[in-house]
């Protein structure tokens, strides 16, 4: 995470005055309760879902570039244990491309219906007519879990390119490596814990209330009011 805001700034003495007006409540912004004075629909998009559509896009793009270096450093690169000279002529090659393939196709079709799903609730806020607390919390909780599996998919498949292309892919000069921690690094984000936001996708799925958490996996802010309280 080199040159990264995470590791990479230094405050003198540990102090920075930021005045009331420099900031903002995120649930506010989630909630979509703060008037940016600008128009058109896409102002009125759930925050979580282009944000984490944004997230796993970064995932999509590491795996598809990593894919395209395989495919360039093992045209003419000889199978070490086998007779082939030509490592893209070997049927375990065309096994591990197809099911690379199809991983980082099932992110991108996920991501995809989160963005265009995205676009159209924000149609509807626009328009006056915003979709239902119910139905706009199981969906972030959906776009949160299923961005972890985009992201769980991506890095999965980078390994399996980068297992298959020899120890020089471990170079500090070959992108591959480069491709693999970057990619990994995205999993192990905290607002992508996989196991937790499965189960609170799994909670409202079974008709549970999701756990009460701060942070941008925040799912309350959606919550429906309860009947006895309207």
């Amino acid at each position: 995470m080199s040159a990264t805001g995470s590791v990479s700034v230094a405050l003198q003495d540990d102090e920075l005055f930021v005045p009331d007006y420099r900031g903002v409540v995120f649930s506010d912004i989630a909630r979509g309760e703060i008037d940016s004075e600008l128009g058109g629909s896409i102002w009125k998009a759930p925050t979580l879902g282009w944000a984490f559509s944004t997230m796993a896009g970064m995932s999509i793009g590491i795996a598809q570039g990593a894919l395209e270096r395989f495919l360039e450093r093992s045209a003419g690169r000889p199978l070490r244990g086998t007779t082939y000279k030509d490592q893209l002529e070997a049927p375990l090659t065309h096994l591990m491309l197809a099911e690379v393939h199809s991983k980082i196709q099932s992110a991108v079709l996920m991501v995809s219906a989160n963005a265009d799903e995205t676009d159209r609730l924000g149609v509807l806020a626009a328009a006056g007519t915003p979709a239902s607390p119910e139905y706009m919390e199981l969906f972030s909780a959906r776009v949160l879990v299923e961005t972890a599996y985009a992201a769980k998919w991506c890095a999965e498949a980078i390994e399996l390119l980068q297992r298959n292309s020899g120890s020089t892919a471990i170079m500090s000069f070959e992108p591959i490596q480069r491709a693999w921690r970057d990619a990994r690094i995205v999993t192990l984000h905290g607002a992508l814990n996989l196991e937790a936001l499965s189960e609170n996708y799994g909670r409202l799925m079974a008709g549970v209330r999701p756990h009460k958490v701060e942070g941008i996996t925040t799912l309350d802010r959606f919550a429906p009011v309860p009947a006895s309280a309207k």
